[in-house]
């Protein structure tokens, strides 16, 4: 007797993807369409700003829109995770959850798949079709005033970002910005788990809390470390002291681990008649 793997299957897995998509296409569409709309109207808006005040070699050198781009993009990826478990917002929504023919991996998967990194995708594919409108709609009225700068390659966002902020440490900060993208996505991913209802301003407000102890103990381990010498200092010296961004991506990469098993405990662990994360 054939025995059917309750943890993960591929027919189930793509069967649950389907219905998560068929049942919330309009919504993914107009979100998609949204995210192309705003940076279309910011690249037009920052080519013509930089136009009207730069001469042709300063616009050209000064419009590099990635740091918009990236902010954009931390934007999409904290607001569409934490939308993706908002079905658990009412009792309807979890009976439909829950009673999906689906094991909790594949539940977590799908929407990772749709909210993550589809999402993720997408935005790459929006920022550059937006940069194309805006050669487009402002080509024909390229003059004196207005100078159109050519297409820019969004998709190597964070790597130009750093290098356009002027850094030797290229390489280290464009890991630890990517990887703390990893980490807001795989937090708010958990977010819209734990409190479905108002899922992006709660998680933003834990996220605070958390950034406001992690900044505490980094003060109190240098108090620490000016009074106890150099014999216990090699953590401080590592993570700290020495302003290493290589152990920050660490810090980062922990985070998204352990943000990605707390969504799987806590949906695993979610029932139909409470919404409270420790019934």
């Amino acid at each position: 007797m054939k025995t059917v793997n309750q943890t993960f299957d591929w027919h189930r897995f793509m069967a649950a993807l389907r219905k998560e998509f068929v049942e919330n296409r309009t919504m993914i569409m107009f979100g998609v369409l949204g995210m192309y709309l705003l940076l279309t109207i910011g690249m037009i808006t920052n080519n013509i700003t930089e136009s009207l005040n730069n001469d042709l070699v300063n616009c050209i050198n000064n419009y590099v829109p990635h740091k918009m781009g990236y902010m954009a993009l931390v934007v999409t990826c904290i607001v569409f995770p934490s939308m993706a478990f908002r079905n658990l917002k009412s009792k309807g929504g979890r009976v439909s959850q829950f009673s999906l023919p689906s094991s909790t991996l594949e539940k977590l998967l799908v929407n990772i798949t749709i909210y993550v990194i589809g999402f993720y995708v997408m935005f790459h594919v929006c920022a550059q079709l937006a940069d194309f409108t805006r050669i487009a709609i402002l080509l024909p009225l390229r003059s004196d005033r207005i100078i159109v700068p050519g297409s820019i390659n969004f998709m190597n966002l964070v790597n130009d970002t750093v290098t356009g902020i002027g850094t030797s440490l290229v390489a280290e900060m464009t890991t630890a910005l990517s990887t703390n993208v990893l980490s807001c996505m795989a937090m708010y991913l958990m977010g819209s788990i734990l409190w479905p209802r108002l899922s992006l301003i709660k998680t933003f407000i834990a996220g605070q809390v958390i950034t406001l102890i992690g900044a505490g103990n980094i003060f109190i381990a240098g108090m620490y470390y000016s009074y106890t010498g150099p014999h216990y200092s090699w953590l401080f010296d590592t993570f700290i002291a020495s302003r290493s961004l290589w152990g920050l991506s660490c810090w980062y990469i922990v985070e998204t681990i352990v943000f990605g098993a707390l969504a799987w405990y806590l949906l695993k662990h979610k029932d139909v008649i409470s919404t409270k994360w420790w019934k």
